[in-house]
C-alpha cells in the first residue's frame, strides 16, 4: 500500500530519477511493438521467398501429401490458428455508442496494464510518487499520440507499419484512451492528497493545480468529442474542438510543470512538422465541380492532372482531403476538409475524378459552388487538395489472389470501381479471357442514376468493365417517383426491407440492372466454391457499415479453410 511519506532531500532526489527513468521506460517502450512488426514482416518475406523457391503446389495427391508431412503439417495449422485469430481481433462490438474492433480492445488493455505497471513499481509505498509517476508515465506517450494522428504521406509510423491512416488513426484513439487514464488517475489521486492534508483550499489557487485541471478538463472534451455519436451528429464540432484544444493543450502542460517539458518539446516539434508537411504537401487546383444525380445527391469533382502533378503516384484505392481555395495559406491545415476517394484510374485517365454524397458542413458548401441546384452543370472553382492518403499496394496485392470479390453500396464504389478496372486490365487487357472470370463486383445502389459517373468514355473498356459487373437498383419505380426517406441518407443505400430479385432490365445508363437488393451470402460462397485449402480469395467491400460487417458474417465460415483477404472501407466518421 501506498502512503504520504516525509523524505529528506536525497530521497526526493531519488524519487526524481525514478520518476524520470520510468517516464523514458515508458517511451522507449513503444518502440517494442514497432521492433516485433519489423521481425513479422522479415518473417513473413522470408516464408514468402521460400513458398516461392518451392514452386507451385503438386497436382499429385501424393506429392501434395508428402510435401505436407510432418513439418509443414504443422506449418499450416499454425497459419490456420493465426488467420482465425487475426479474424477474431478484427471483430466488432458496440461500447459506449461506438464500433471498436476486439483487437483495439485487447491493445487498450494490454498497453493499459503495461504502462500501469511501469507507474507502479519501485514507488516504495511512497503515495506521491506514485500520484506523480502516473502523470509522468501518461505524459510520455502524448509525442507517440500526435504522431499516429500525422495525417501525411511521409508519416513514419506508415512507413515503418504499412498501416493507412484509418488504421493508425484507431491506433491514436486507443492510445487516447489509455492516457486519459493515467491523467485521471494523476489528478485524482492529487485531488484526495489535497483534501487528506487540508491543504485544497490553498493549492486550488495556484497556478500548477489550475494548469492540471485545464489541462484535464481539455482531455476530456477531447475525448468525449471524438465519440462516434457525437462526430456523426456535427463532425464541424468534433473537428474544432480536437484540433483547438489539441493546440491550446500543449502550452497548458508545458506550464503546468518542468518535469514534463520534455515530452511536450516533442509533442510541439510532431505537431510543427506535422502542420508545415501539410502545407507543403497540398495543391492548389481548378475542378469541375457538378451534381450527378439529384436523388442520389451525388457530387461529382474532375480535376485534370497537370504536368506539375504528375510526379505524385495517384493511385486507385486512395483518397484525398479537399475544400474550397479561401482563406490564409498558414489556417488551411487547421480547417475542416472532406476526404474524397480517387474514383478514376489517374494514370489511364489523366484525370482525378472524386465523388461524394453531399451532407452537410463542406460537401454541403462544394455543392452549392457547383451548380447553384442545377444538376448536370458544371462550375469551375479553385480547390486546395491534400493528398494522397491510404495504401497504394492494393493493386499489387490483388494480384497475388487467385479470386477477387469486389462489393459496393452506393457511393462505396468509387474505392472499388477503380481498383475493378485496374485489376482487369493487369489481368488481361482483352474482355473474355479466363483470368477475369475469377474476378467479379457487385454494386448495389437505390437507382440506376447513381452510376452514371463510373461509365467509361472508351466503348470497348465499357463494355469488358459490365463482364464481371452486376448492378442492383434497391428502389422501386414508386419509390423512384416518391418522396425519399430522409433517414435512407445515413447509410447511402437501404439494407432493410428490401425488395427481392424483381428481374433485370436496362438503365439508361448503358448496362443491365438487377432489381432489388444482391445475395451477398450467395455472392461470398460463389467466390470460394470449388476451391481448394491453398486457394487465396480476396474480398474487398466499401459500402454502409451494416453491409460490411454482413459481408464479414458470411465470409467467417471460411476463414481457416482458405487463406481469406477481407479489406472493409466503411461509411461514416
Amino acid at each position: 500500500m501506498w502512503h504520504f511519506l516525509e523524505l529528506d532531500h536525497d530521497q526526493k532526489l531519488e524519487r526524481r530519477r525514478l520518476l524520470d527513468l520510468y517516464g523514458a521506460l515508458a517511451q522507449v517502450s513503444a518502440l517494442i511493438p514497432l521492433l516485433c512488426l519489423q521481425i513479422y514482416f522479415a518473417c513473413t518475406w522470408i516464408q514468402g521467398r521460400r513458398s516461392h523457391d518451392r514452386g507451385a503446389t503438386p497436382s499429385s495427391p501424393h506429392m501434395k501429401k508428402r510435401r505436407t508431412e510432418p513439418f509443414n503439417e504443422y506449418t499450416t495449422r499454425s497459419k490456420n490458428l493465426w488467420r482465425k485469430t487475426i479474424w477474431w481481433m478484427g471483430d466488432t462490438i458496440d461500447m459506449w455508442g461506438s464500433r471498436v474492433t476486439k483487437g483495439e480492445i485487447v491493445a487498450s488493455v494490454l498497453w493499459t496494464v503495461w504502462l500501469i505497471v511501469l507507474s507502479c513499481v519501485q514507488t516504495q509505498g511512497d503515495y506521491l510518487h506514485l500520484t506523480k509517476r502516473f502523470g509522468i508515465v501518461g505524459a510520455s506517450q502524448l509525442p507517440l499520440q500526435y504522431l499516429l494522428a500525422f495525417k501525411s504521406p511521409f508519416s513514419p509510423i506508415h512507413h515503418l507499419t504499412g498501416c493507412s491512416w484509418t488504421t493508425l488513426n484507431a491506433a491514436h484513439q486507443v492510445l487516447g484512451r489509455v492516457s486519459t487514464i493515467l491523467f485521471y488517475s494523476h489528478a485524482g489521486l492529487y485531488l484526495n492528497f489535497f483534501i487528506q492534508a487540508h491543504v485544497l483550499a490553498k493549492r486550488i489557487k495556484d497556478w500548477d493545480v489550475i494548469l492540471g485541471i485545464i489541462g484535464t478538463i481539455a482531455f476530456t472534451a477531447v475525448g468525449t468529442t471524438a465519440l462516434s455519436w457525437i462526430r456523426k451528429l456535427s463532425y464541424r464540432v468534433f473537428y474544432t474542438t480536437h484540433v483547438t484544444l489539441a493546440s491550446i493543450l500543449l502550452p497548458v502542460l508545458y506550464l503546468h510543470v518542468h518535469h514534463i517539458r520534455i515530452y511536450i518539446i516533442e509533442t510541439l516539434a510532431v505537431y510543427a512538422l506535422h502542420l508545415a508537411l501539410r502545407i507543403l504537401t497540398e495543391h492548389k487546383v481548378e475542378g469541375s465541380l457538378t451534381i450527378v444525380s439529384k436523388t442520389a445527391n451525388l457530387l461529382e469533382i474532375n480535376i485534370p492532372i497537370s504536368a506539375k502533378s504528375k510526379g505524385i503516384q495517384w493511385q486507385p484505392g486512395q483518397h484525398v482531403y479537399m475544400s474550397l481555395a479561401h482563406g490564409s495559406v498558414y489556417m488551411r491545415p487547421l480547417k475542416s476538409r472532406s476526404p474524397f476517394t480517387i474514383a478514376s484510374v489517374p494514370a489511364e485517365d489523366n484525370n482525378l475524378k472524386l465523388v461524394a454524397r453531399v451532407l452537410d458542413g463542406n460537401t454541403a458548401a462544394l455543392a452549392r459552388a457547383a451548380t447553384d441546384g442545377a444538376t448536370g452543370k458544371s462550375t469551375l472553382m479553385p480547390l486546395i487538395l491534400e493528398g494522397p492518403y491510404g495504401l497504394s499496394t492494393h493493386p499489387n496485392t490483388l494480384l497475388g489472389y487467385n479470386r477477387v470479390l469486389f462489393i459496393a453500396g452506393g457511393v462505396g464504389a468509387t474505392f472499388v470501381v477503380p481498383l475493378y478496372r485496374t485489376l482487369l486490365k493487369d489481368l488481361s487487357p482483352s474482355p473474355g479471357s479466363h483470368r477475369r472470370q475469377n474476378v467479379a463486383f457487385v454494386w448495389a445502389v437505390r437507382d440506376a442514376a447513381e452510376t452514371s459517373w463510373a461509365i467509361p468514355e472508351d466503348e470497348k473498356e465499357k463494355d469488358g468493365m459490365q463482364e464481371r459487373m452486376t448492378v442492383h437498383a434497391t428502389r422501386t419505380m414508386a419509390q423512384d417517383h416518391g418522396a425519399q426517406n430522409p433517414d435512407d441518407a445515413d447509410d447511402g443505400i437501404e439494407l432493410e426491407q428490401l425488395l427481392p430479385n424483381a428481374g433485370v432490365h436496362d438503365s439508361a445508363q448503358g448496362w443491365q440492372v438487377h432489381q432489388g437488393r444482391p445475395d451477398l451470402g450467395e455472392m461470398v460462397d460463389r467466390a470460394f466454391n470449388h476451391t481448394q485449402d491453398d486457394t487465396k480469395v480476396a474480398v474487398l467491400v466499401c459500402g454502409p457499415r451494416s453491409m460490411a460487417e454482413e459481408v464479414r458474417r458470411k465470409c467467417s465460415r471460411w476463414v481457416g479453410k482458405r487463406d481469406v483477404w477481407l479489406h472493409a472501407e466503411v461509411f461514416g466518421l
